[in-house]
């Protein structure tokens, strides 16, 4: 883990001044010597990257209101969008807002066309300055400036090390020659960097990795990596953020998994402080610390098609170091470019009308007028992602039965957005079903590269157009994908996840579109279609066409038990000996605990031995659940149809699908765990299939909660709906079909 420390400073020219943060000083004066600014002072000691942000975050917002211009009401509304804008971008390559920012400043441009052009760095106090006084004590602005952060610095435990405050270091152009710097090392970085949120150690794999992709040895220059990442970041090409942001002294936040709740406190052996912010939410992807700092480079901005008109110039007239660059006119490589034509998809099987139709209606969505810009998700780099932000007039619900097929039915929307040029990452929560998809994917998009992440994937940082990832790789992404398609969006462990809620609406384009896709939406999406935030597209009925199993709900009075033994309801032996021997069917036994599957299946195992059933041995009956290191095993002998009772927690309520299935839900009172969606689930488990399209789901309680007649009226819901759409046979064929 690499460690940023550096200085914040005051860089002044003639009429001109800027705060700014670096690692080398000498380096930035360098940079900044072709605009005007001929002195750098360093306003503190060598400081962890997110400490020193933070004093120049408070530096910066210091500035707004002194004086008689920047007291004005439009300067002030400026100020504080300036002073909640900066705690988002890193170490503040936007300037402090002027009185005349946002008029014309150019015929035909606004304040902010000019500033984009000339770069986010660009220096506060344009209006005329005389020349500063020439001893640093009768310097006003200095002396404040000093004062504020000798303050600051002390809030942090460092103490003066004179009895006027922190020395000041000057630094001036010395004439000397520096390393040189070749363009097509800042333009191969620009490229590893661009669409991407990356620790440092990461981008050197990434580089190392795009080195072995193309085959050439470029000999990147890797010990002036942090140089070149500040001369990208002076250009405004690339935002530099401490992992870990500083809202105060004792108040910080993630800026990579965006959250605030488990920042904890550890002594630091790389920046050497006793006290050194790290975060648990995301730790499994690497420590994200106070002192660490992450580089973005927004795939949504452009730069490399901005390179020659923007950036080269600037550039060449900065950084070449008196013509040691070279002057090279790169182009991006034919693996990067987005003009390859395209060829697909090609369906293993034609769509049924239904799902035709879903997919027709998501091709009409995301052509639809303008895209809508979305609100930058989580305060952009560094917030948390609100309910209203994630489901946003840039998104559709395609709510599906179970079993229905819609990965599938989003395949011509992302036909659509590859065509035209654009970039699709296909998320889903496990990396299992990205080991699954990603064939599938690839077939329906021949010559397609599609690039596959997944925890222990051997490739991380390949470019493709296509991506198919778990929904904890979308973290290293940023503002890069024109359409996100969110698979299985109500499951774990996406749901609930605010870090993979921030994770996957940062890896989207702030114009990008997004579809979240499941078949038991959570309950803000219902309400957000409601609201008419979301977009819903249905698929309400299975490719069979028959209609979904409505559950019966069983009353008990009590559940029995003998000696640890469950006594089963007659009714319920019945109806197990009847699917297993009358109908050939398997059947699933969900029941809500580790405890209970282990109670009630060898309950079972016993109960099987007795009649009704008939010469069962108990290696028919076989129970599962997360702590069970035989679970995989026992799904597989499952679905190949090797034992037919099988009792199990809610792990198999996805993922798995047999032929001829039925289905119980024993202690369907149990609220904790069977939320209406989880119970649609579990029933989603029978008549999937075509050789039996019907099936039998009951929900066993003591008494009839919300959740299981919710469950019951969104099925009852679903299967209206198909028969409206005219999508739907008669159930009485289904059975007589079999």
């Amino acid at each position: 883990m690499v460690c940023l420390k550096g200085y914040v400073y005051l860089a002044r020219g003639r009429g001109q001044s800027w705060l700014g943060f670096t690692h080398d000083p000498a380096l930035d004066l360098t940079l900044l010597g072709p605009e005007g600014l001929e002195v750098l002072i360093s306003l503190t000691p060598s400081l962890p990257i997110g400490i020193a942000l933070f004093i120049l975050q408070e530096l910066r917002m210091s500035m707004p209101g002194d004086g008689p211009v920047r007291s004005s009401a439009l300067t002030r509304k400026l100020a504080g969008l300036w002073n909640g804008f900066s705690r988002r971008i890193g170490w503040g390559l936007f300037p402090v807002p002027e009185a005349d920012q946002g008029q014309e400043t150019t015929e035909g441009a606004t304040g902010d066309d000019a500033q984009r052009r000339r770069g986010r760095w660009w220096p506060w106090a344009a209006a005329e300055k005389t020349t500063p006084p020439s001893s640093m004590a009768g310097d006003r602005e200095l002396s404040r400036l000093s004062s504020r952060t000798a303050h600051l610095l002390k809030r942090f435990g460092y103490a003066p090390l004179l009895t006027s405050g922190f020395p000041l270091h000057v630094f001036r152009p010395t004439g000397e020659t520096g390393p040189g710097y070749r363009l097509e090392d800042i333009r191969h970085l620009a490229e590893c960097l661009e669409g991407r949120l990356l620790f440092t150690a990461e981008l050197e794999k990434a580089i190392a990795e795009r080195e072995r992709e193309g085959g050439v040895n470029r000999n990147f220059p890797i010990g002036q990596l942090e140089d070149l990442l500040q001369i990208l970041a002076l250009a405004g090409a690339v935002e530099i953020f401490p992992s870990i942001l500083l809202n105060s002294p004792d108040d910080a936040r993630c800026v990579r998994c965006g959250q605030s709740g488990r920042i904890s406190v550890s002594r630091c052996v790389r920046c050497g402080r006793e006290q050194c912010y790290y975060c648990e939410d995301c730790l499994p992807m690497g420590e994200a610390r106070l002192c660490r700092p992450l580089y973005g480079l927004a795939g949504d901005e452009e730069w490399l098609d901005r390179w020659q008109s923007e950036l080269l110039p600037w550039l060449t007239g900065a950084a070449d170091g008196g013509g040691r660059t070279g002057g090279d006119k790169p182009r991006r490589p034919d693996a990067q470019r987005e003009d390859v034509p395209l060829r697909g998809p090609r369906l293993a099987f034609p769509l049924n009308r239904m799902q035709e139709t879903a997919s027709l209606r998501l091709v009409e969505w995301l052509h639809a007028g303008a895209a809508v810009t979305d609100r930058p998700v989580g305060n952009g780099g560094d917030g948390r992602a609100s309910t209203e932000q994630r489901f946003s007039a840039n998104g559709a619900l395609v709510w599906a039965a179970c079993g229905a097929g819609k990965t599938e039915v989003s395949f011509a929307a992302i036909s659509q957005v590859l065509g035209r040029g654009g970039r699709v990452l296909f998320a889903v929560p496990r990396k299992d079903v990205v080991l699954e998809l990603a064939p599938r994917i690839q077939q329906a998009f021949p010559g397609e590269r599609i690039v596959s992440l997944y925890g222990g994937s051997a490739e991380k940082f390949g470019h493709s157009r296509l991506v198919v990832a778990t929904t904890h790789q979308a973290i290293r992404f940023y503002r890069t994908f024109d359409l996100v398609v969110l698979d299985e969006a109500d499951a774990f462990p996406y749901q609930g996840s605010a870090m993979l809620y921030h994770a996957v609406s940062r890896a989207r384009k702030r114009d990008g579109r997004i579809i979240f896709m499941t078949a038991t939406p959570e309950r803000q999406m219902k309400q957000a279609v409601q609201e008419k935030r979301l977009t819903l597209v249905t698929i309400p009925a299975r490719h069979h066409g028959y209609p979904l199993p409505v559950p019966r709900i069983i009353l008990e009075k009590e559940w029995r038990w003998q000696r640890e033994r469950m006594m089963f309801p007659e009714e319920l032996l019945r109806f197990l000996h009847r699917s297993v021997e009358g109908e050939f069917a398997q059947v699933f036994l969900f029941v809500p605990s580790v405890f209970l599957a282990q109670q009630v299946g060898e309950s079972l195992k016993a109960a099987t031995r007795m009649p009704p059933f008939n010469d069962f041995k108990g290696a028919w009956v076989e129970y599962s659940h997360s702590r069970d290191p035989d679970r995989e095993a026992k799904r597989q002998r499952f679905s190949r149809q090797l034992f037919p009772l099988f009792v199990t927690t809610s792990i198999m309520e996805r993922g798995i699908t047999v032929p001829r299935a039925n289905v119980v839900v024993l202690f369907a009172e149990n609220e904790r765990v069977y939320d209406e969606r989880t119970l649609v689930q579990m029933a989603g488990r029978s008549g999937r299939s075509t050789e039996r399209p019907y099936g039998e789901v009951w929900f066993m309680g003591t008494r009839v909660t919300a959740a299981m007649q919710e469950a019951v009226d969104t099925i009852h819901w679903l299967n209206e709906q198909a028969r409206r759409e005219g999508f739907l046979r008669p159930a009485e064929e289904a059975r007589e079909a079999n």
